[in-house]
């Protein structure tokens, strides 16, 4: 049993995937705009439940009274009344639940989709439970429709969760209509409606991810050094703004290192403009390799002048890094435009750490690691400043 459920898990998820790559056009497990987009979806998904929630109280409540007040009596019987009663609970706790967690900021992705689940799964069966009631006592099925529309217009679900949801909602419409020995008609305008419904939520899905990828992924050539395959000032900021908050709250320290070729405009005029791009190519390849954390940032500052940005590890070991950096770059033995100064090229470098707390702002950390830089090249370049000591 366990090795027919474990290959009806693995053949399920592979459907999904092969779907996602279809309609959505990628491989999901190495795409990281996909991901991306994935995280915006699920905070997107968590912040509508908010309003969603409200008007579910709202709604219950106003036909709870309603329905009394005009002397329903299906409504007040012990099914229904039960359901309603637990829905509402659950959507006021539900409510107070998201404020707060929106409140703190601590939620990971994971517990936010995990919630996004719970919630929609709790919502379709309570739902589904209230339809049936209601159609039993009175045969009407405005509940059904209204299920169906809420979970196409305010959820935007993958389609393995979809399809599971829609399920369930056709599953229960059937047997309610066995029970009521309703007509042939009710039933198949009901799983037509369910197919409308899981249709339109997918083809949501679908088009949400299309346009958000390729949005996304405009924004990220716009964020490219075309030269250097690094981030350019506006990435840089992108990926920052990314970063700062967290290290904030959590007290992390963050180093800047700020990188500049020494003498490089004698260089291109030596050797020319296509061999400095060369020269700058090789430079950021070292770069790259040298600080490959995914949490790592590098960036093209602009010209011959590169940032590096350490978040998580103290000035000591950002300092190491630098000088491997700058073996590196010495033994690429690139030929130097100024060979009067060294033979080959070489680089000025200024580091600089900050602790950041609510008066720190990131333009005064670059100011501080651009000062380090300039007093590297006023004694002399070809060295490493920190804290105004020069480093050889």
């Amino acid at each position: 049993m366990k090795y027919v459920y474990r290959e009806f898990k693995v053949i399920w998820k592979r459907f999904f995937d092969n779907f996602k790559i279809a309609f959505v056009g990628m491989d999901v497990k190495l795409d990281s705009v996909y991901r991306e987009v994935e995280s915006q979806r699920i905070k997107t998904n968590f912040v509508n439940i908010i309003p969603f929630s409200v008007f579910v109280i709202i709604f219950e409540l106003s036909s709870g009274i309603f329905n009394i007040a005009a002397g329903d009596i299906w409504y007040c019987r012990v099914g229904t009344g039960v359901a309603c009663l637990s829905f509402l609970l659950f959507n006021i706790a539900a409510y107070i639940f998201l404020e707060r967690t929106l409140a703190s900021g601590d939620a990971t992705d994971k517990s936010k989709e995990y919630f996004t689940y719970l919630y929609w799964g709790v919502y379709v069966i309570t739902a589904s439970l209230i339809n049936g009631f209601e159609t039993i006592s009175s045969g009407s099925i405005s509940s059904f429709f209204l299920t169906v529309f809420s979970l196409t217009s305010f959820a935007m679900l993958e389609p393995k969760l979809i399809f599971i949801y829609y399920f369930v909602i056709a599953a229960e419409q059937t047997a309610v209509t066995i029970i009521t020995k309703s007509s042939f008609d009710v039933l198949v305008f009901s799983l037509f409606t369910v197919a409308v419904g899981l249709f339109l939520s997918i083809f949501k899905y679908c088009t949400y991810m299309n346009r958000s990828i390729e949005t996304k992924r405009f924004e990220r050539i716009s964020e490219i050094d075309p030269l250097t395959g690094l981030l350019n000032r506006r990435g840089m900021q992108r990926s920052v703004d990314g970063i700062w908050s967290y290290c904030k709250k959590h007290s992390i320290p963050i180093t800047f290192a700020m990188l500049d070729i020494d003498y490089f405009k004698k260089y291109n005029d030596k050797y020319g403009h296509s061999q400095g791009d060369e020269c700058i190519k090789m430079i950021a390849e070292c770069i790259k390799q040298t600080f490959s954390r995914r949490t790592d940032i590098t960036c093209r500052f602009g010209g011959e002048e590169f940032i590096i940005i350490v978040a998580g590890e103290t000035e000591e070991k950002a300092l190491e890094q630098l000088k491997s950096l700058k073996r590196e770059i010495e033994n690429l033995k690139i030929k130097s435009g100024c060979p009067e100064f060294n033979e080959n090229i070489t680089v000025s470098m200024g580091i600089h750490s900050v602790d950041i707390d609510s008066t720190t702002m990131f333009r005064d950390a670059v100011l501080g690691v651009d000062a380090q830089l300039y007093n590297a090249k006023g004694h002399g370049r070809n060295c490493i400043s920190r804290k105004n000591e020069i480093i050889r």
